[in-house]
């Protein structure tokens, strides 16, 4: 997938978990900010910004349940999978597996161990990143 967008969320992950909160805080900033949710949103980046790193996490946790609640089903299965999808590929290469070079693995056994590692392993940034990437690719449809 050659997305340039989407290329630039992917490398959010490769940021320091305090950079990672400053994106999301101006993120959720700048697309919260004229509407009636401003209030709920303020308080979130202001924990964002200088909130305790237990807080932050917790925080990251409310936000990654709230998107992945807001857009999973409305946008459908198929934005939701390929936005995991990419968001797994990323993560093991970043951890230099060769998982996605062996020619012995389906690629349903491949997309298997990428819901389980979204389902077990992922972190927060990890929901975050695949829910704006689902965002992503439901406008282009």
């Amino acid at each position: 997938m050659e997305n340039q967008k989407i290329e630039e969320l992917l490398a959010i992950l490769d940021l320091p978990e305090d950079e990672q909160a400053i994106f999301l805080k101006n993120h959720f900033t700048k697309l919260y900010f004229n509407s009636d949710e401003w209030p709920y949103w303020y308080g979130v980046c202001h924990i964002l910004h200088s909130g305790t790193p237990s807080e932050q996490r917790d925080i990251l946790a409310i936000i990654a349940f709230q998107l992945r609640d807001e857009l999973h089903n409305p946008i459908g299965a198929m934005s939701w999978d390929i936005a995991c999808w990419e968001v797994w590929k990323y993560e093991k290469k970043r951890q230099d597996s060769n998982i996605l070079e062996r020619k012995h693995l389906s690629r349903e056994t491949l997309e298997r161990y990428c819901h389980q590692w979204t389902s077990f392993w992922a972190e927060p940034i990890h929901w975050i990143i695949i829910a704006l990437i689902a965002k992503l690719l439901a406008k282009e449809d």
